[in-house]
C-alpha cells in the first residue's frame, strides 16, 4: 500500500519579525447577545486565545467590568508589542479597555479579575480618545477586559514579535500584592542562565535563589544579568500588608451617600439574610459582627465567597465563621452595608461543637462516655464538676474516657489554632438499672431463603430501636414495630430503652442469606447494524453443580420464542456466547434468559437479557463538492445556502417570482435524504468566465439576476453568469449582486452580502456519487468522503489482500472505510451503482491505492483494472476516483482475479464471479439472496464467501 504523508508546519512568531493576530466575531465564533465562553482559538502568531464575550453588533461584546468577561492568551505568540482596537459605533465614548501582561499563561478570563493572576496593567485604550497601545517591556501573555461599561470591539489586532536578543529579559515578580499576615514572593527571568538580584525597599541587593516570605508592607525590586548580554530593566512591585477594620469601625466609616471602595473588614458570621443559593450564587446575603452575636451587625450584600468564587452551597459559609471581606461600604435605607461585588479573602471555620455518646440520660454505672468533634485536628477540653471548661481543663483522651459512676454533668468544648473556638456542649447522666437486652427470632445463622426476623425485649413497656446498615443503634434509630424481612445477608443491631432506666446493651445478629441465583455482567445488548458477537459473563450464586442453557423467550420472560437472527449458547466457561446477524431491515428485539437447576432441584433463571438492533439508516449518496470548479456538465447537483438553517435553491419558479427556499437536512458531508427533482441543477462554464446553472439539465432556461433587490429568477434573461468570491459568497458576475435566502422563504439578489436580509450566506454543492461498471461488471473506485459499503445495494466492494504469481486475492469490504480508500466494485455489467457516504470509517488491510486527485504515474509503476483483469499501467495521468495496485517486483503483465480461495473450494478466475451472476444456495439447499460469510452452492460448485 502506498502511504502519502502531508507535512504541515505550524505558524509562530518569527525572531526579528512581527506577526499580527486579528480577533473579531468570526475569530471567537460567538454570535448573538448571550455571553458565552470560548477557548482554543489559535491566531496566526501561534498564540491561543480563550475568553468570554457576546457577539452583539457583529463584534466582540464585553460586559461591564464583569468577572467572567474578557479575552486572554493561554499560549504565547512571542513578545506582545502592540494592541490596536477598532471601536464599534455602538460603544459609548469614554468606555475604557484595560490591557494586562505577564510571563506565565492565563487559564481563563476570570484571571483578569484576580489580583494574583491578572498580571501587570500595561495601559488603557479609551473609546473616542485612543485606538492603540504600544507595549513596553517583554510580556509573553496578555489579556484585556472592560474597566468601565459594556463595549463592542469590531476587531482587536495584537502584534507579536521577539524580545531584544542582546538584552536580558525583565524579571517577573509574583506573589499576593495585598496580604493579611504574610505572602510568598518568587522571581523568575525568561533568559536562560540569567542571575537574579533583588532588594527590599531601599536596602542593598541580594542574590535570589529561592522564594522568600514578606510579613510587612514592602517594595521588591529585581534585576537580572547574563554573560554577553545587556543587563535587564529593573522590575518593581509593592506588596501591602492589610489591617482589616472591625465591624464597628466599618459601620462608623460608612458614607451617607456613595460608596467607599477598597475596604477590608474583619468579623464573625452572625446571621443569614437568606438561606438558599440561586442562580450564579451572587444572591447570597449574610451578616457579620465583631463577636458573632446579632449585636452591631453589618449586612454583606450580594458578594462572593473565598477567593472571589461564587457561593455554590449553603455550607460554604456557616454561623461563627471568622472572615475578612474585601469590598466597598455604602448606605442603603439608612443602614450601613458592604456593597455588592465584595468577596471573602480569608475564612476560618468555627470548630464544631462536641457531641457525647451515649447521649445524656440514665446509664449503667461504669459507662464510658465518648466525646467527638467533627473538626479534624481539634483538641477537646472537658469538665465533670459542672463548671465551664477552659484550655486549662482536662484534655479528652480516647484511651482514658470519663466514666460515669454517679450522677454527673460533663461539659466540653473544642479548639484548633487559627479557628474560632467551638460552643460549649453539656450532657447530664444518672445511674439506673438497664433495660433487658433484645432477642432475635430466628437466631442468627445461614439460610437458603429469605427470613422474617422478629425482635423482642423482656422489659415491659420498653421501646426497641434497630439498624440494618452496620451503625450502632441509638434512640434516634428506627423504632421496631413489625417483623423485618431479610432477603440478603444483613446484620441487625438493636437496643431497648425505657424512661427512667438505662438503655440496654446492644444486641447483634447476622443473617447470611444464600439464595440460588444467576447474575450477568450485562442484561442489555445494543447491536449495530453490522453483525455483532460477544460474551456475557455469567455468575452462578450458591449453585454448585451447574448445568445451564440459554432459553429464548418473548418480552414476558416465560413464553418460548425463536429468533433467526440471534445465536446464543453457554460456552465452556459457563458464559453466554452470542452472535447477532447483520441487519439492513427494520429495528428488532430479541429476549433470552439463562436457565439452571440448582443443587436442590429448583429452577433458577437469570434476569431477562434484551438484544436490540436499531433500524438501519443508510446514509445518503449525495456528497458535498468542496470546489464549484469540480462540477462538470454531466453532474446533477443541489445548491445549498446557509442562513442559520440549510436551504436548497429550487428550479421550478419562472420569471415572475423568486425561487422558493426548500429546507434540506445535511449531515456528515451529505444530504440526509434523496433530493426532489425541483432542487436539482446542472452547470456549464468555468472559474474564469463564470458558471451558468440549468434546472435539472434543461438548457433552455437558467438562473439569472436582474437589477432589483429581489430579482433572482429562472428563465432566459442574459444576466446568467455566477461565481464564488474568496469568502465563499455566491454572486452574479456581471453586476456583483449577491445571492441568498430572504427571510427563510425565497431566494433574492442583493448588492452586498452584508445586508440583513441575506447576510453572510455561504454555499455548498451536493452531487450524487455514481460509478458505471464496465462490461464485465467491474470498476475501481475511490472517494474523497468516507463510504459505507454495508449500505451497498446492487453491488459489492472488495479490497486486495494479496498477490501471488499472476493471481490477485480479494476480501469483501462490508463496513465503512475512510476517505481515500481504493476498492474494486462488482455488480451487473454496464450498470451504474451508487456508493453512500459515511460519517467516519475504519481503515482496512488493502494493497489498492486510492486516487483522489488526477495523478501522473510512470510506466510499470502500477497495475490498473482493464476489463476483467489488472494490467500494467503506461505512463500518463490517472483521473481522480480510480484505484491502482502498486507493482511490487512482479513481472506478470496481467493479473487474474481470485475471490477468497480455500482448500477444496472452486476458484473463480478472470472475472467469473459466480456469486454475483447466479442463484446461490446454502448447504441445506435454501436459496440465499444476499450471501454473507460461509460456504454456498453456486451452479453445483462450493463457493466460500468471507
Amino acid at each position: 500500500m502506498l502511504l502519502l504523508l502531508a507535512l504541515v508546519a505550524g505558524s509562530a512568531s518569527v525572531w526579528g519579525a512581527t506577526v499580527d493576530d486579528v480577533l473579531n466575531q468570526t475569530f471567537t465564533g460567538i454570535t448573538g447577545t448571550s455571553y458565552t465562553a470560548f477557548s482554543g482559538k489559535a491566531g496566526t502568531s501561534g498564540a491561543v486565545y480563550a475568553g468570554q464575550c457576546a457577539g452583539g453588533n457583529s463584534s466582540i461584546q464585553l460586559r461591564s467590568n464583569n468577572s467572567d468577561s474578557g479575552v486572554v492568551t493561554t499560549t504565547s505568540g512571542g513578545k506582545a508589542k502592540k494592541v490596536v482596537v477598532e471601536w464599534n459605533s455602538g460603544t459609548s465614548s469614554g468606555r475604557t479597555l484595560n490591557v494586562y501582561g505577564k510571563n506565565s499563561a492565563y487559564s481563563a478570563a476570570t484571571d483578569l479579575y484576580n489580583a494574583s493572576n491578572q498580571g501587570t496593567l500595561l495601559g488603557t485604550i479609551v473609546c473616542g480618545t485612543s485606538t492603540e497601545l504600544t507595549i513596553t517591556g517583554d510580556y509573553d501573555y496578555i489579556g484585556f477586559r472592560s474597566a468601565s461599561g459594556a463595549m463592542y470591539l469590531t476587531s482587536v489586532t495584537i502584534t507579536w514579535g521577539s524580545a531584544d536578543a542582546s538584552k536580558v529579559l525583565t524579571p517577573n515578580i509574583s506573589g499576593s500584592e495585598s496580604f493579611l499576615t504574610s505572602t510568598e514572593v518568587s522571581i523568575t527571568c525568561g533568559t536562560d542562565g540569567a542571575a537574579i538580584q533583588y532588594k527590599l525597599g531601599d536596602g542593598g541587593w541580594t542574590n535570589y535563589s529561592a522564594p522568600f516570605t514578606l510579613t510587612e508592607t514592602t517594595t521588591v525590586t529585581a534585576k537580572a544579568t547574563a554573560d554577553g548580554l545587556t543587563d535587564s530593566d529593573d522590575a518593581s512591585k509593592t506588596f501591602t500588608k492589610v489591617t482589616p477594620m472591625t465591624v464597628a469601625n466599618a459601620i462608623a466609616a460608612t458614607p451617607a451617600s456613595g460608596t467607599s471602595e477598597g475596604k477590608y473588614i474583619h468579623g464573625y458570621v452572625s446571621a443569614f439574610y437568606n438561606t438558599s443559593i440561586t442562580g450564579d450564587g451572587t444572591n447570597y446575603r449574610y451578616y457579620i459582627s465583631d463577636d458573632g452575636t446579632k449585636n452591631g451587625q453589618l449586612l454583606v450584600y450580594r458578594g462572593k465567597g473565598l477567593g472571589n468564587v461564587a457561593f455554590s452551597s449553603v455550607d460554604d459559609l456557616l454561623l461563627g465563621d471568622e472572615v475578612v471581606i474585601y469590598g466597598g461600604l455604602t448606605t442603603y435605607s439608612s443602614t450601613a452595608e458592604v456593597a455588592s461585588g465584595n468577596y471573602i479573602i480569608s475564612l476560618s471555620r468555627k470548630v464544631s461543637t462536641p457531641t457525647f455518646s451515649p447521649v445524656a440520660g440514665p446509664v449503667v454505672s461504669g459507662t464510658e462516655v465518648t466525646i467527638n468533634c467533627a473538626t479534624d485536628g481539634a483538641t477537646i477540653y472537658y469538665t465533670t464538676d459542672g463548671n465551664n471548661p477552659t484550655t486549662e481543663s482536662t484534655v479528652y483522651n480516647p484511651e482514658s474516657k470519663p466514666v460515669i459512676t454517679a450522677a454527673t454533668t460533663i461539659k466540653a468544648f473544642a479548639v484548633k489554632a487559627g479557628n474560632p473556638d467551638s460552643e460549649i456542649a453539656a450532657a447530664s447522666y444518672t445511674i439506673s438499672v438497664p433495660v433487658a437486652t433484645p432477642a432475635f427470632s430466628p437466631a442468627a445463622g445461614t439460610y437458603s431463603s429469605a427470613q422474617s426476623v422478629t425482635i423482642s425485649c423482656a422489659t415491659d413497656g420498653a421501646t426497641i430501636y434497630y439498624t440494618t446498615n452496620g451503625d450502632e443503634p441509638t434512640t434516634g434509630s428506627t423504632v421496631y414495630t413489625a417483623a423485618i424481612d431479610v432477603d440478603e445477608t444483613t446484620t441487625i443491631k438493636a437496643i431497648a430503652a425505657k424512661d427512667g432506666m438505662a438503655n440496654s446493651t446492644v444486641a447483634e445478629a447476622t443473617f447470611t442469606i444464600n439464595i440460588p441465583s444467576i447474575t450477568l455482567s450485562t442484561a442489555t445488548i445494543e447491536a449495530t447494524a453490522a453483525e455483532t458477537e460477544g460474551t456475557i459473563t455469567v455468575t452462578y450464586n450458591h449453585i454448585s453443580d451447574v448445568a445451564a442453557e440459554v432459553q429464548f423467550c418473548e418480552a414476558d420472560g416465560t413464553t418460548p420464542a425463536t429468533y433467526a437472527w440471534v445465536e446464543a449458547e453457554i460456552n465452556a466457561s459457563n458464559n453466554v456466547e452470542y452472535v447477532v446477524a447483520a441487519n439492513k431491515g427494520a429495528a428488532r428485539t430479541a429476549y433470552m434468559r439463562v436457565y439452571a437447576l440448582d443443587d436442590k432441584a429448583k429452577d433458577v433463571y437469570s434476569e431477562l437479557i434484551t438484544i436490540t438492533q436499531a433500524k438501519y439508516e443508510a446514509p445518503g449518496s449525495w456528497a458535498v463538492v468542496t470546489n464549484i470548479a469540480d462540477l462538470t456538465a454531466t453532474d446533477v447537483f443541489v445548491i445549498v445556502g446557509n442562513n442559520g438553517s440549510t436551504y436548497a435553491l429550487s428550479n421550478d419558479n419562472g420569471t415572475s417570482a423568486a425561487p422558493t427556499a426548500v429546507s434540506v437536512s445535511v449531515a456528515n458531508g451529505a444530504l440526509s435524504t434523496a433530493p426532489a427533482d425541483n432542487i436539482k441543477w446542472s452547470i456549464s462554464g468555468n472559474a474564469t468566465d463564470g458558471f451558468t446553472f440549468y434546472p435539472n439539465g434543461d438548457t433552455e432556461k437558467w438562473l439569472y439576476c436582474t437589477a432589483t433587490n429581489n430579482g433572482v429568477r429562472v428563465g432566459t434573461n442574459d444576466a446568467k453568469t455566477f461565481d464564488l468570491d474568496a469568502s465563499g459568497y455566491l454572486k452574479h458576475k456581471g453586476t456583483s449582486r449577491y445571492l441568498g435566502v430572504y427571510n427563510s422563504e425565497d431566494w433574492r439578489c442583493y448588492t452586498a452580502y452584508t445586508t440583513n436580509n441575506i447576510k453572510d450566506q455561504t454555499f455548498a454543492f451536493y452531487k450524487k456519487l455514481a460509478v458505471t461498471l464496465n462490461s464485465y461488471g467491474y470498476a475501481t473506485f475511490t472517494s474523497t468522503c468516507a463510504i459505507d459499503y454495508f449500505a451497498a445495494e446492487g453491488f459489492t466492494a472488495w479490497a486486495i489482500t494479496g498477490v501471488s504469481g499472476s493471481t490477485i486475492t480479494f476480501s469483501q469490504v462490508k463496513g465503512a472505510v475512510p476517505a481515500g480508500t481504493g476498492v474494486l466494485l462488482m455488480g451487473d455489467p454496464s450498470t451504474t451503482v451508487y456508493p453512500v457516504v459515511a460519517s467516519t470509517g475504519t481503515a482496512i488491510t488493502n494493497k489498492l491505492v486510492g486516487i483522489t486527485t488526477a495523478t501522473a504515474v510512470t510506466a510499470d509503476q502500477y497495475y490498473g483494472l482493464s476489463g476483467n483483469e489488472f494490467v500494467k499501467v503506461n505512463a500518463g495521468t490517472v483521473p481522480a476516483g480510480k484505484a491502482l495496485l502498486p507493482i511490487e517486483g512482479g513481472s506478470a503483465k496481467a493479473l487474474s482475479i481470485e475471490f477468497d480461495n480455500a482448500d477444496g473450494i472452486v476458484e473463480m478466475r478472470n472475472g467469473e464471479n459466480e456469486t454475483m451472476r447466479s442463484e446461490v444456495f446454502d448447504l441445506s439447499g435454501r436459496r440465499v439472496v444476499k450471501p454473507t460469510k460461509g460456504l454456498y452452492i453456486v451452479n453445483g460448485k462450493k463457493i466460500m464467501v468471507k
